[in-house]
């Protein structure tokens, strides 16, 4: 074999393998833009803002979705003095109604944020290039983070004393077989209950939510804040009040009449039919003389005519004289 034809079958191989690298290269470029960046280099893009008093866990290259199909990507977070401003590159083919909630929420259990529009119609106006999305749309969830501190949070403040008293006396009362078999019973009775009662419980938590509604039209939040100082004024008046009710009733306990009261009603009911006269009795001996006024009927309204114009509003009065004929 010549040293030509040697040299020319190395220099085809380390072209292929050339070639071949290039080729996986490219490949994986496109592949990471494409699918981790959400950028695609064959579609334009529509660039959003949206407005935040927080974050909710975004970053950069965070996914954005339409109905948890991906559509785009997180830009760039920049922070203002009234909040963040998000800043979105989706597929300018995307329609997106402009009412439509926006929700950030976990994409995995790593905490990884996405934020996704679930419109609720399909129909315009659509969010165009440039648009601005207020904060109010947008639904924040609690992060992983977030939760993880306020559940470490929350077991600080456990006292570990008095949860292994806790299980040793849940231990203490599960040994017993019978009281297994009551906590089974006292179940299956309240399940009994939930499913005999499932329209009455289900009127009490709409009757509940309309109640819950009602406060909030009417910021009941805001009127028990604004009677707080109003009701700290009160409390030492209050005090007073029930000392003093409380020296009464003492001072009443003490000197009450503690004698049957049926005795005593019946010695003023005796005195009373003494002292008040029997008008049964009058009621006989009036009616003769009330026979002949008994037809008459009294006009109240002419009264009342003949009272205004005897006396005017301005506080005088109208005297009428018949002057005699022939006087």
């Amino acid at each position: 074999m010549s040293v030509g034809s040697m040299f020319s079958r190395a220099f085809s191989r380390n072209t292929v393998t050339v070639v071949t690298l290039l080729a996986l290269l490219v490949g994986g470029t496109t592949y990471m833009v494409t699918h981790y960046l959400s950028a695609s280099v064959l579609t334009d893009s529509t660039t959003l803002t949206v407005r935040l008093q927080q974050s909710g866990g975004l970053m950069t290259s965070s996914p954005v979705t339409l109905r948890g199909i991906r559509i785009g990507r997180v830009t760039s977070i920049d922070e203002r003095a009234d909040g963040l401003v998000v800043r979105l590159a989706v597929d300018a083919d995307t329609r997106i109604p402009v009412d439509s909630p926006v929700d950030i929420s976990n994409g995995s259990a790593a905490g990884q944020q996405y934020l996704n529009f679930s419109p609720t119609h399909g129909d315009g106006p659509y969010l165009r290039n440039g648009a601005v999305i207020a904060g109010d749309q947008v639904q924040t969830t609690v992060t992983v983070s977030e939760m993880l501190q306020q559940v470490n949070a929350f077991t600080q403040q456990l006292d570990p004393s008095t949860l292994q008293d806790l299980l040793n006396t849940m231990d203490t009362g599960f040994a017993d077989d019978s009281v297994m078999g009551g906590l089974a019973r006292a179940v299956e009775l309240m399940s009994g209950i939930l499913r005999d009662k499932n329209t009455e419980l289900q009127r009490i938590f709409v009757n509940a939510q309309i109640l819950g509604d009602g406060f909030g039209d009417i910021q009941m939040g805001q009127r028990m804040r604004d009677s707080v100082p109003a009701t700290t004024e009160l409390n030492g008046t209050v005090f007073h009040l029930l000392t003093a009710m409380h020296g009464y009733a003492d001072a009443t306990y003490r000197n009450v009449w503690q004698q049957p009261i049926g005795p005593l009603i019946s010695k003023l009911n005796d005195y009373l039919t003494m002292l008040v006269p029997d008008f049964a009795f009058m009621a006989t001996v009036v009616r003769p003389a009330t026979q002949r006024i008994r037809p008459l009927r009294i006009n109240l309204g002419s009264l009342v005519d003949v009272w205004e114009r005897a006396f005017a509003p301005d506080g005088g009065a109208r005297v009428l004289v018949s002057i005699p004929q022939g006087s």
